[in-house]
């Protein structure tokens, strides 16, 4: 245990390091900066719930055509919360339609959890337009119920659980650089009740490149405040509004390039949600509820 907890210490300052000297990339000028850190990005959250988190995610492409209507890429991310790592790699395809007012995206992930090695794999649909986004995930866990700890009358399990959800996306009115998310989810939970909530996720691009986020989410297992600071690594083309160079907007509602969006990061639930409970050996009831994980 204690060597687990120096590993935790460790990894917490190994990753703050490397994101205040990331952050730091970031604000240089673009001179000889590769093309590939404008779609990389590191982040902090917090929340009321659980330790801070650590990730760090890119986006990169492996094929595009030269007018931009077929675009494949493949994304991956790390990170880490209270001596957990996840790690997520995925992969999609976008079509943009040739008037590019409309964009169509598909992706698959596979997603792993190292602690109690969880794993799954998922799905997902995007739709861009000059205002709205649309998004559908789907999550499959493919680790069954493991046995975390066990004494002479208990024993602890937990086991990773499947999923959903739905995203609309939609700036604010005369705010361009702040999008309003509202999601819809649902949890298939084997140990209680399924769990079915709402998310509100502002996203607000402060200068080209850090994103502030806001978040509210609650459902029948908890409620949740928490906030984040996303750092881009380079300027990208795809941040076409931000609160340092256009505040306020003369139109209600400003439209945004869909061509700019066909290497977006993929927007999803990246961690493993799991479930939680302690057994009676002899009676095979849980004893004193179940604890929801949302995962890292």
């Amino acid at each position: 245990m204690r060597c687990k907890k120096c590993n935790g210490v460790v990894a917490r300052l190994v990753l703050a390091v490397s994101f205040i000297s990331l952050s730091g990339v970031a604000t240089t000028q673009e001179t000889d900066k590769p093309g590939w850190l404008s779609r990389t990005t590191g982040e902090l959250q917090v929340n009321d719930d659980s330790d801070p988190r650590f990730s760090i995610e890119t986006v990169q492409p492996i094929f595009q055509s030269p007018d931009k209507a077929y675009t494949v890429f493949w994304q991956g991310r790390a990170a880490y919360r209270d001596s957990e790592w996840t790690t997520n790699i995925g992969g999609g395809f976008r079509y943009l339609e040739p008037g590019q007012m409309w964009m169509l995206g598909v992706n698959s992930w596979y997603d792993r959890s190292y602690e109690e090695d969880h794993d799954r794999w998922g799905f997902g649909a995007e739709l861009f337009g000059p205002l709205l986004t649309g998004r559908f995930n789907y999550y499959d866990a493919l680790s069954g119920t493991k046995t975390i700890s066990t004494t002479a009358t208990t024993r602890v399990e937990e086991r990773a659980v499947d999923g959903f959800d739905f995203e609309l996306e939609a700036p604010l009115p005369y705010l361009p650089w702040a999008r309003l998310g509202t999601t819809f989810y649902k949890w298939d939970t084997e140990f209680t009740d399924d769990i079915d909530g709402f998310a509100l996720n502002l996203k607000m691009d402060v200068n080209d490149w850090a994103r502030f986020e806001v978040g509210y989410q609650d459902d029948d297992a908890d409620e949740i405040f928490s906030a984040s600071l996303r750092i881009r690594f380079g300027v990208s083309n795809s941040v076409e509004y931000t609160a340092a160079d256009n505040f306020i907007s003369d139109t209600a509602f400003a439209p945004r390039s869909v061509a700019e969006r066909t290497l977006d990061r993929v927007e999803r639930h990246h961690g493993i949600v799991t479930e939680r409970r302690t057994v009676s050996t002899a009676t095979g009831g849980t004893i004193g509820g179940v604890t929801i994980g949302r995962g890292t």
